[in-house]
Formats: structure tokens, C-alpha cells, sequence
């Protein structure tokens, strides 16, 4: 009879035990869920900020080179007017790459550190690398999207 009553107290405390448990790891797993698609909201903000700066910088690198194009003056004169044009050309691409540079690094710096973050708490994740066009130059950008859970 001691023994009944001892195993139905063990598994009483088990049970009692596990419990907490369970809902402590689900409260890290929702925390983790969430911290992840509150990062992929600032990586997706820091993109489309990146984007329009590209794509603007794009814009007027095209008006500038048609500018170039209609110049009477320089149409007498190809050598310098090639000159222009790559000089034109080299400084947006200089100030594309600047901006694609930044948004690279802070949305990998992002997703490293919530990856590193998630998987404290549970839950796998990696980089899920997406194909993002910078004015005329297309970049992979890295989200991070859930792969699992840790046992």
C-alpha cells in the first residue's frame, strides 16, 4: 500500500512538475516567434528604405546620362563625353554599393543575432536569403525564417 501511495505521489508530482514546464517552454517558443518576425518587419523596413534610395539614385543617374547624351557641346567632343560618362557612372555605382553595403550588413547582423537568440529559447532558424533589386544591381538579403524546434 505504501508503495501505491508513494508511486501515485511520485506521478503526482510529475505531473505537477511538467506542467510549468511545458507552458515556460511554450511562452519561449512564442517569445522567439515572435522576436523573429518582429526582426524580418525591421530587416524588410531597412530594405525598402535601401530600395527606394537605389532605385532614386538610379533615377536621376539615368536623367543625368541623357543629359549627357543631348549636350551639343559635348556631342563635337566624344573623348570628353565618354570621360563624363564614366566618371557619372562610377559615382553611382560607388553610392549604389555604399547603400546595398549597409543594408547587407545590418540585416545579416540582424538575423545572426536572432538566430543566436531563438536558438537560447528553442527554436531553429536560419537566413532564408532573398533575391532584392538596388536600382540596377539585384542583391541576396537575408530574413530569417523558422527550420524547426530544438528537443
Amino acid at each position: 500500500m505504501k508503495k501505491i501511495l508513494t508511486l501515485v505521489f511520485v506521478a503526482i508530482l510529475m505531473v505537477g512538475i511538467s506542467s510549468p514546464v511545458d507552458a515556460s517552454e511554450k511562452r519561449d517558443i512564442a517569445k522567439a516567434l515572435e522576436m523573429i518576425e518582429q526582426t524580418n518587419l525591421e530587416i524588410e523596413a531597412k530594405i525598402d528604405n535601401g530600395v527606394k534610395r537605389a532605385d532614386k539614385l538610379f533615377a536621376d543617374y539615368q536623367k543625368d546620362i541623357q543629359e549627357l547624351e543631348k549636350n551639343k557641346k559635348l556631342k563635337k567632343d566624344p573623348e570628353s563625353k565618354k570621360e563624363q560618362k564614366q566618371k557619372l557612372t562610377a559615382n553611382y555605382e560607388e553610392k549604389r554599393d555604399r547603400i546595398i553595403d549597409v543594408v547587407f550588413n545590418e540585416t545579416l547582423q540582424m538575423s545572426r543575432n536572432t538566430i543566436e537568440r531563438a536558438s537560447e529559447l528553442g527554436v531553429m532558424a536560419e537566413c532564408s536569403w532573398v533575391l532584392i533589386r538596388f536600382g540596377d544591381k539585384s542583391v541576396w538579403i537575408d530574413p530569417v525564417r523558422v527550420v524547426g524546434l530544438k528537443k
